[in-house]
C-alpha cells in the first residue's frame, strides 16, 4: 500500500489538479487538501508506508532530473514536503532542509514549497519532549527516586508516552 500512495502522485488527476498553482504558498495549501497527501500521512502512521520507500520513491523520481528542463516529478516532491512537514522524526526534517537548500531552477517550486513547509514546522507545537531547567540536580538520589537517567548535562524523567521532563543539572 505505500508504495501505491507515492505512486498516486504521479497520476494525471494528480498532475492537472496541482498544476495550476503560480505560487509556492497557493500550492502549499492546496496540498494540505488533498486525498493524495492525506492517503500519505495515514500510511505513514499505520506503517504501511516507511522512510526507505519515500527514499527509494525520490531517487528513482531524480533519475528524470535533467539540467535546462523543468523537473516533470516537482509536483510529487511538493506533496511529500507537505505530508512530511508535522511528523517529528529526523528523516522528516533532513527531507525538507535539503530540498530547501536546493539552487536549482528546475525545481524552485517544491524548493519554496520546502521553505514553506520549515517555517510553518517551526510553529509546531512540539510533542517529543519538554524541558524545565529547575536548577542544579546536585542529589543522585532524585535520578533514582524518579525513575530518571542521565542524559549529558541533564536529567530525563518520564512524564507520559508523548513527552519528558528534563531537569538541568
Amino acid at each position: 500500500m505505500g508504495s501505491v500512495v507515492l505512486h498516486n502522485l504521479l497520476s494525471e488527476e494528480f498532475g492537472v489538479a496541482t498544476s495550476c498553482f503560480g505560487t509556492p504558498l497557493a500550492l502549499y495549501h492546496f496540498l494540505h487538501t488533498r486525498p493524495e497527501v492525506h492517503a500519505i500521512q495515514e500510511s505513514f502512521r499505520q506503517g504501511a508506508l516507511t522512510e526507505g520507500t519515500i527514499r527509494r520513491f525520490v531517487v528513482e523520481l531524480l533519475q528524470d532530473l535533467h539540467s535546462g528542463i523543468r523537473f516533470p516529478h516537482e509536483l510529487a516532491i511538493c506533496a511529500l514536503a507537505v505530508a512530511l512537514e508535522s511528523r517529528a522524526t529526523d528523516f522528516a526534517e533532513e527531507f525538507l532542509l535539503d530540498l530547501a537548500r536546493l539552487r536549482t531552477a528546475e525545481m524552485s517550486l517544491s524548493i519554496r514549497v520546502a521553505r514553506e513547509c520549515l517555517k510553518r514546522r517551526m510553529e509546531l507545537p512540539r510533542t517529543k519532549g519538554k524541558v524545565f531547567r529547575l536548577g542544579k540536580v546536585s542529589n543522585g538520589n532524585l535520578v533514582k527516586f524518579f525513575g530518571g537517567r542521565s542524559v549529558g548535562s541533564t536529567i530525563s524523567f518520564p512524564v507520559s508516552s508523548e513527552s519528558t521532563l528534563a531537569i538541568a543539572r
